[in-house]
């Protein structure tokens, strides 16, 4: 029945895709962004140690030279604490420098670093490689980047969003289902393959909108991204596959 229902949504969808669209027209039309705000860059780390101002190895307030650690200003986003350099939208990373910083930064915070330092620097070095391994994997993911870019501009998303599109819907029942009566790994290549072409799209069009900061448009891809992201884990875990959404 619902099945049904969905079907007969599709002609209102396949109006709304229309609007949908037009989003090359719709970001060519809009004006440019204005300059990135404090969320995305500010000047809330120092560049030289507080205590023996050697220049800092990294974004982190922790110097390896005279062992002096503070905690991280509450101020700072995740770009900050990885020192990525961000142009003119905050979507695009460069993954490649975002590896090489997580890693630096790793090193500055790793256990040996403050072996034989007081309890209390081993608690903030501590904490803080919690921090870099967290802003490293938001920002590696497209999803988690987006849901997070989205937090900073306050329109966060929740486990109760919804995926509006009935069309899509039914895209996304149909690989479900192909998923769970698959009986080959050949099957379940083709489904990934699919389903990863249509990631690449949403990714772009993603990057689009934030290039021209139609958040309300980014919030209803994040949670586009967010069912087909599921359809890939769950073709990942096959043959043991479930479905969070």
């Amino acid at each position: 029945m619902f099945r049904s229902a969905l079907r007969a949504a599709t002609a209102a969808a396949r109006a709304s895709r229309w609007k949908q669209g037009q989003l090359s027209t719709h970001i060519a039309r809009r004006q440019a962004p204005l300059p990135l705000n404090r969320p995305f860059a500010s000047a809330s780390l120092p560049q030289r140690c507080p205590q023996c101002s050697a220049p800092l190895p990294t974004s982190l307030p922790a110097c390896p030279k005279c062992q002096y650690i503070s905690g991280v200003p509450s101020s700072a986003s995740y770009y900050e604490l990885l020192g990525l350099e961000l142009g003119s939208n905050p979507f695009s990373v460069d993954t490649a420098s975002l590896r090489r910083n997580f890693l630096q930064a790793q090193r500055v915070c790793h256990p040996d670093t403050w072996s034989g330092q007081p309890r209390e620097k081993k608690d903030l070095a501590d904490h803080m490689s919690s921090l870099i391994n967290e802003a490293y994997k938001t920002l590696l993911d497209p999803l988690r980047r987006t849901q997070y870019l989205l937090k900073l501009k306050g329109h966060e998303t929740s486990e109760s969003d919804q995926l509006d599109d009935p069309e899509l819907i039914m895209e996304v029942m149909e690989e479900r289902e192909q998923l769970e009566e698959a009986t080959e790994q050949d099957q379940v290549d083709e489904i990934k393959a699919r389903n990863l072409d249509k990631i690449k799209e949403l990714v772009g069009e993603i990057e689009q909108l934030v290039g021209v900061e139609d958040w309300e448009e980014v919030k209803k891809a994040a949670v586009r991204l967010k069912y087909l992201q599921g359809i890939h884990d769950a073709a990942q875990a096959w043959p043991n596959s479930h479905f969070d959404h």
